[in-house]
């Protein structure tokens, strides 16, 4: 306990402490200054990231969505085999695969590409079909965002089954590349060759 002892004389027999302090150096100021502004830039940039994967989170659900409601639509469309499907049968059913190659390219690859209008409609037996086009959607967020939304169908020769491949692309918030959402649909058609109602 000597040891404490002489530590403790030795710190009272110096100078008061307010003698023993001086003030910062410009050099620690600016250091600390360096310090700070390091931390304020890396909790910027992480806050940025974060706000940037949060909107292209929203964007991807509002394209599934919006490819389901189509999906399921066309699934609805196709039960009922009426006016709506008859146009669909006779005139956007190509006999060529859609091809995925080019994935700069936004745009139907095949046939006669189209989209079930699934908001201004009430029966499915008369579903409003339109050529395909740009679809605006308003997100959730109240902020538009423009989908480029179309099906294509391809039924082989001879197959008693149609493809639908209902996709829709949009320049994501990076705008660096375009993001896609596909869902392929096969309807069994029946028999080969029967498309109409019974």
């Amino acid at each position: 306990m000597k040891w404490l002892k002489d530590l403790i004389d030795q710190i009272d027999s110096g100078p008061p402490w307010h003698e023993r302090t001086r003030g910062e150096t410009i050099v620690e100021v600016l250091l600390a200054t360096v310090i700070l502004s390091s931390i304020i830039a890396g909790a910027y940039t992480l806050s940025n990231r974060a706000t940037r994967i949060g909107q292209s989170s929203i964007e991807r659900t509002e394209a599934v969505n919006l490819v389901e409601s189509m999906a399921e639509t066309l699934k609805g469309v196709s039960s009922v085999r009426g006016e709506a499907w008859n146009e669909i049968v006779s005139n956007h059913v190509g006999s060529t695969a859609p091809s995925y190659s080019d994935p700069t390219v936004c745009e139907a690859t095949v046939g006669s590409p189209f989209y079930l209008n699934i908001d201004n409609f009430t029966d499915l037996e008369e579903a409003s079909i339109v050529e395909a086009g740009q679809f605006r959607r308003e997100l959730d967020s109240g902020a538009d965002d423009l989908f480029e939304v179309w099906i294509e169908a391809y039924s082989p020769e001879d197959a008693s089954y149609i493809d639908f491949h209902v996709r829709t692309c949009w320049e994501g918030i990076s705008a660096a590349s375009i993001e896609r959402a596909t869902a392929v649909l096969r309807i069994n058609t029946g028999p080969v060759g029967v498309w109409d109602s019974q």
